[in-house]
C-alpha cells in the first residue's frame, strides 16, 4: 500500500502568551492529557521497563491550532457517533483536509481513543500498549501538540505537528492531579520542562500565594517533569502558577499571565483566570511517527487501518509528512498493529 505524503505549507508560528486559555482551550482535561504525554516522552520506560529501547524525547509545545483541531474532532465523534478507521471526520472529510483547516506545517499525526474516563489512563494504559499509537507519542520529530476531549463517550484526541523556528516556552505543560480533589486529601502539581540551553536550576509552584519547590519526577533537569504535593485542607478553588529558574538565572512563568485553578470538592473551578502578571525581573515564556490509517481518498492511505477495540476501548492512529527537511522525517509505515495488555 503506497503511503500518501501530504504537502503542507510552512508558516511561522504566531506570537502569543503561553499557557493561557484561548476561547476555552485548553480545558483542564486537555491540559492534563498534554502533560501526561510529556511525562511519557521524557522517560518512556518509567511506566514499564519493556519500553527501555525507546530513548527519552523532548516534551511538546502546546499549539492552540492543534488544540482547536483536536477539540473539533473529539466533539465531532461524540456528537455524531463515529469512530472512523481512516481518521476522517464523521461527514467523510479526510484527515489531512480536516487538519489543514486549523494547522499547517511539515507534518501532522493523530491518536484517537474512546472509552477511558481519565487522561493518564488514556496515555499509560491505552495508547502506550498499542504499537502505532506508542510510536506516534514517542516520535522525536514531533514538536507541537494539541489535545482534545469530549466527555460524551470519553473521546480523546492527540494531534501532533512539526513547524520550524518555534520559540521555546521552557515550561511546556503543567497540570494538577487529581483534577478534582477532596478537602481531606492532597493535590499534586506537575510541570514539564524543556530548556534547549541546558539544565534548569529550580522549578516551583505557587499555590494560593505560597511557594513550593518542585522535585524531579521523570527525565532530567533539561528535559523532565517535576512535582510537588500539597495538602488541600478545605474545599474551594486553589489558584496556582509555576516559575522556572533557568541556568543563566532568567525566569520563566507558566502560564505567562493569569492563574490556573485546581478544584477541591464542590463545583468545578474555571481552569484559568486572568489577572496575575509576571513579577519584575520575569522573562515570560517564548512567544509565540509513525502512524497508520489516514485515508486521504482515492484508495491511498498512510498505512493500514490501525483502530483496535477491546473492552469497549477504541484506539486509532495516523500521520502524514510533507516536505521533510531531513531523512529522519520520512514517513514510516507501520503494519501489524496490535493492542498489548500491561502485565
Amino acid at each position: 500500500m503506497k503511503p500518501l505524503i501530504a504537502l503542507l505549507l510552512l508558516l511561522p508560528a504566531p506570537a502569543f502568551a503561553y499557557g493561557e486559555v484561548v476561547d476555552g482551550r485548553p480545558s483542564a482535561h486537555e491540559r492534563a492529557l498534554h502533560f501526561f504525554t510529556d511525562q511519557l516522552r521524557v522517560d518512556p520506560d518509567f511506566t514499564d521497563p519493556q519500553f527501555a529501547d525507546y530513548p527519552p524525547v523532548r516534551p511538546l509545545i502546546h499549539a492552540d491550532a492543534l488544540n482547536e483541531a483536536a477539540r473539533f474532532y473529539a466533539d465531532d465523534m461524540a456528537a455524531n457517533g463515529c469512530f472512523p478507521a481512516d481518521h476522517s471526520s464523521c461527514d467523510g472529510t479526510p484527515f489531512g483536509e480536516r487538519l489543514s483547516l486549523f494547522y499547517t506545517g511539515q507534518g501532522i499525526g493523530e491518536n484517537i481513543l474512546k472509552g477511558r474516563a481519565a487522561p493518564d489512563a488514556s496515555v499509560f494504559e491505552g495508547w502506550l500498549y498499542s504499537d502505532g499509537h506508542r510510536e506516534n507519542m514517542l516520535n522525536p520529530d514531533w514538536i507541537e501538540l494539541g489535545t482534545g476531549y469530549a466527555s460524551t463517550g470519553h473521546h480523546w484526541v492527540q494531534d501532533f505537528g512539526i513547524r520550524p523556528d518555534i520559540d521555546e516556552p521552557i515550561a511546556t505543560s503543567g497540570t494538577h492531579w487529581p483534577l478534582t480533589g477532596s478537602a481531606s486529601g492532597s493535590t499534586r502539581y506537575f510541570l514539564a520542562v524543556h530548556d534547549p540551553e541546558g539544565p534548569i536550576d529550580e522549578a516551583v509552584v505557587v499555590v494560593d500565594g505560597l511557594r513550593r519547590r518542585l522535585e524531579g519526577d521523570r527525565g532530567d533537569d533539561q528535559d523532565g517533569t517535576f512535582v510537588a504535593e500539597v495538602d488541600n485542607a478545605d474545599e474551594g478553588c486553589r489558584s496556582y502558577h509555576f516559575e522556572v529558574t533557568r541556568g543563566d538565572g532568567s525566569l520563566a512563568r507558566y502560564p505567562t499571565t493569569g492563574l490556573l485553578q485546581a478544584t477541591v470538592g464542590g463545583e468545578a473551578c474555571a481552569p484559568w483566570i486572568a489577572g496575575a502578571e509576571p513579577g519584575d525581573g520575569f522573562e515570560g515564556p517564548g512567544l509565540g511517527s509513525a502512524g497508520n490509517g489516514c485515508d486521504e481518498g482515492g484508495g491511498n492511505s498512510a498505512g493500514p487501518g490501525s483502530n483496535q477495540r477491546e473492552d469497549n476501548v477504541a484506539l486509532g492512529t495516523c500521520s502524514l509528512r510533507g516536505r521533510p527537511p531531513a531523512p529522519s522525517l520520512l514517513l514510516l509505515s507501520l503494519c501489524g498493529l496490535a493492542l498489548r495488555r500491561r502485565r
